[in-house]
């Protein structure tokens, strides 16, 4: 009996684990590298059929990311989290301080403090 009950399980870590396998080769196919738009304020990756982008506001040279937006056909997908890698790694890169006000940057952040404590105010 107790194997019964376990099967559903099974099958959903299964299908956990081929989802994980084939994230990183969905990802590079779907994306099309980071552009950031001073402008518009805000960091956009190119997707077939729309973009992905965090929207920010500048004070006093810091950038407060305040908003992360995904298509919904894409959602669930890791978009969402190379997104932010991918801004996160930018302000790294060029010495930009951050503000964290977006719900799933700050999980990422929390995930991920390690790497970006420097920058974030």
């Amino acid at each position: 009996m107790a194997a019964f009950l376990y099967k559903p399980l099974l099958r959903n870590l299964k299908l956990d684990v081929l989802q994980l396998q084939t994230k990183p080769l969905f990802l590079s196919s779907v994306l099309k590298g980071l552009i950031h738009d001073e402008e518009k304020h805000y960091f956009i990756l190119k997707m077939p059929n729309g973009v992905a982008h965090v929207t920010y506001k500048k004070l006093n040279g810091v950038l407060d990311l305040n908003h992360t937006y995904v298509p919904e056909k894409f959602r669930g997908t890791g978009v969402a989290a190379a997104l932010a890698k991918e801004v996160f790694d930018y302000c790294l890169r060029n010495g930009i301080h951050v503000k964290i006000s977006c719900n799933y940057l700050e999980r990422y952040y929390e995930a991920h403090s390690s790497f970006y404590q420097s920058i974030v105010v």
